[in-house]
């Protein structure tokens, strides 16, 4: 605004100027013009006053150039000064400009990688939440048992609720004891030089489960061959079946063939009555099962045996008090006696005055139980438990006099 003003002024003063000049040159023109022929002093006054205007031309003029090159370095001091501050305020400007950029530009790094890190942290949670859902096993809540105070009824009580949803396993087992007594099915002077005789094995029947199997001795004690030996007519009760065995075509003197059939006794102790035949002559022989031979062995454990028993109580259950033989009041003895009497499996006890042994009938499947409790040392206690009762009676009878004598 200074070097405007002072142009203005400059350039008013050389047009002030210039006009003063032109009025004088006229002025002077138009006395030359009335004086034709001036004198050598008026030429001399006006030279001097040419010299005195040009000298004052050339000062303002000077002076003008002067103030237009003042004016020029003012403009310049001030373009630079103008120049240096906006650089500055630029530098400034742009020495924010960049840090605010870096602040942004670091702010959106950061706001970036923050969700990036947020959605890995997300992916590695689903991954890890599927692979738990897949393939890791499923950890099922379990409750913790609280100490209770029960008594020992309501805890007897609780055990056999337990028990009674869980079947027993009842299997059967291989013999313990085969004796080797045979019973006599014919004699040789009633069959005409024909022997047979019979035993109970004591293995399962190949021709039925539900039959016992039985072995014949044919013996030929006479002087000539005996011919289509076989079974002939039978008389049975009712309930009661024979499988026959194989038609014999012949039997030398002096020699013996053994056989087997199956007998069904229907868990009876009624004999099978038939005819045994040869090609001339029909001899009526019977077989009369023992009780202990109509089972087969089973074996489980003592826990499901109290439980069997305590289901076959009542009706289901006999017992007796016997006088036990000094020879059979040992604890090696008694289970001797028992198996040799009845087809019977051995279960193992906890204590080593109670001796428990299992079977199964062969037709039915029944169970039966016995017991045998050493009171003293020559006497004992003998329970037998089971749904037979008939053949329960008849087995009771047979192991007290087993045991009761020597």
């Amino acid at each position: 605004s200074g070097s405007s003003s002072s142009s203005s002024e400059s350039s008013s003063e050389t047009t002030s100027d210039d006009a003063s000049s032109s009025a004088e040159s006229q002025s002077s023109a138009s006395s030359d013009r009335t004086s034709s022929c001036p004198s050598d002093s008026d030429k001399k006054k006006k030279l001097k006053k040419k010299k005195a205007q040009r000298g004052k031309e050339d000062s303002d003029s000077q002076d003008d150039k002067i103030g237009q090159k003042g004016s020029k370095i003012k403009r310049k001091e001030l373009s630079k000064e103008v120049s240096s501050s906006s650089g500055s305020s630029s530098s400034s400007d742009s020495g924010s400009e960049p840090n605010t950029d870096s602040d942004s530009g670091t702010d959106q790094k950061k706001q970036k990688t923050k969700p990036k890190k947020e959605d890995e942290k997300k992916k590695k949670q689903e991954v890890s939440l599927l692979d738990l859902d897949d393939f890791a096993p499923v950890s099922t809540p379990t409750a913790i048992p609280k100490s209770s105070v029960l008594s020992p009824s309501l805890l007897a009580d609780l055990e056999g609720l337990s028990l009674a949803n869980v079947s027993p396993t009842i299997d059967v087992t291989s013999p313990v004891f085969v004796p080797a007594k045979s019973h006599e099915l014919l004699h040789r002077m009633s069959g005409k030089g024909l022997a047979a005789q019979y035993h109970f094995p004591r293995q399962p029947c190949i021709y039925s489960s539900k039959m016992v199997s039985v072995q014949v001795t044919l013996t030929n004690s006479s002087d000539h061959k005996l011919e289509d030996l076989h079974i002939g007519e039978k008389r049975l009760p009712s309930g009661l079946q024979i499988h026959d065995f194989n038609r014999i075509e012949c039997l030398e003197p002096g020699t013996s063939i053994t056989v087997s059939m199956g007998i069904d006794f229907g868990d009876s102790t009624q004999a099978a009555n038939f005819q045994l035949c040869t090609k001339s002559d029909q001899f009526s022989v019977s077989v009369q099962p023992v009780v202990g031979e109509l089972f087969l062995p089973v074996t489980m454990a003592e826990q499901d045996f109290q439980k069997e028993q305590g289901r076959l109580t009542g009706m289901n259950e006999s017992s007796t008090t016997i006088t036990l033989a000094p020879e059979n009041s040992s604890s090696q003895s008694i289970p001797r006696k028992v198996v040799s009497v009845a087809n019977m499996g051995v279960v193992p006890s906890g204590q080593d005055t109670i001796h428990k042994f299992a079977a199964k009938t062969v037709n039915a499947g029944a169970l039966v139980l016995v017991t045998v409790e050493l009171k003293e040392p020559s006497t004992a206690r003998l329970i037998i438990n089971t749904e037979k009762t008939v053949i329960g009676s008849m087995l009771l009878r047979e192991l007290k006099t087993v045991l009761s004598q020597g």
